[in-house]
C-alpha cells in the first residue's frame, strides 16, 4: 500500500501532502516493461495505481509523457535517478494508456468537446478530437481520475449545496480559480475534467451547463438546481 504524509499548511486551503513513494520505486525492472503479456498485465496494474496514488497526493489533474525527469509536474514518477532507472517515452505513453483503458483516465485534446467512450463510460474519451491510431497506441497527455468525474460531481455539488450556491448560476472560472473555491478539493481542476465531472451531474437534473457571452466575450456557465 502507498502511502502519504500531510505536511500543515498556513493558508486554511487542503495541506499538499509529502509523497512517500513504494518500495517498487526501487526496483530496477519496474521501469522496463516485461515481454511476457502476464507479466506486464501485472506490471501495468502496478503503474496504473501507483500513478493513481501519486497525482492524489500531488493533487496533480494531468500527467504528461514528456515531463522533464524528476520534474514535480509529474517527472519524477518516470524516472527514479537514486537509481538511474526511467520508463523511455513509448513506455510512458503506454502505462498512460492503460491507466485510460482502466477508466482512471482520459486522453487530452486540444480543445473542449470528447469523443464517445467505452465501457467506463469516460476512459476512452478524447477531449478536443476523435479517437486516433496514435491514441490507441497511446496518446501524450491525460486527465488522471485520482476521484472518479462522479465522484467529483457529487463533491462540487455537495459544496454547492452547502454554500448556498444551488439555484445559481457560476463560471467555469468561478468553480475553478474564484476565491470561493481556494478551500475546495476541486480548486485549479482542469476545464475538461469540469466538464466530465458537470455532466454526470446533468444526467441527475442537478446542473445545466450553458454557453453564453457577457461584455462582448464568450463565457461557460453551469446553473445548479
Amino acid at each position: 500500500m502507498m502511502t502519504t504524509t500531510t505536511t500543515a499548511s498556513g493558508t486554511g486551503a487542503p495541506s499538499s501532502p509529502a509523497y512517500l513513494f513504494p518500495p517498487i520505486y526501487s526496483f530496477a525492472p519496474f521501469f522496463t516493461l516485461q515481454r511476457n503479456d502476464q507479466t506486464l498485465a501485472s506490471q501495468l496494474q502496478l503503474w496504473t495505481r501507483f500513478v493513481v496514488d501519486y497525482c492524489a497526493a500531488k493533487r496533480l489533474f494531468v500527467l504528461d509523457a514528456d515531463a522533464a525527469d524528476g520534474s514535480s509536474d509529474g517527472g519524477e514518477i518516470f524516472s527514479n535517478s537514486a537509481i538511474g532507472r526511467g520508463l523511455d517515452r513509448a513506455a510512458r505513453r503506454k502505462v498512460l494508456k492503460h491507466l485510460v483503458d482502466e477508466g482512471r483516465g482520459a486522453w487530452v485534446g486540444i480543445s473542449g468537446g470528447g469523443g464517445s467512450g467505452g465501457g467506463s463510460g469516460y476512459g476512452s474519451k478524447v477531449w478536443g478530437r476523435g479517437t486516433t491510431a496514435a491514441d490507441e497506441a497511446g496518446g501524450d497527455r491525460a486527465l488522471v481520475f485520482w476521484k472518479r468525474p462522479d465522484e467529483w460531481g457529487e463533491i462540487i455539488y455537495q459544496w454547492v449545496v452547502a454554500t448556498g450556491q444551488n439555484r445559481s448560476i457560476m463560471t467555469f472560472f468561478e468553480l475553478t480559480e474564484g476565491d470561493l473555491v481556494q478551500n475546495t478539493e476541486f480548486r485549479g481542476m482542469p476545464i475538461p475534467l469540469l466538464r466530465l465531472a458537470l455532466a454526470t451531474l446533468e444526467k441527475t437534473g442537478r446542473a445545466k451547463v450553458f454557453e453564453g457571452s457577457e461584455s462582448g466575450e464568450s463565457m461557460t456557465g453551469v446553473k445548479f438546481a
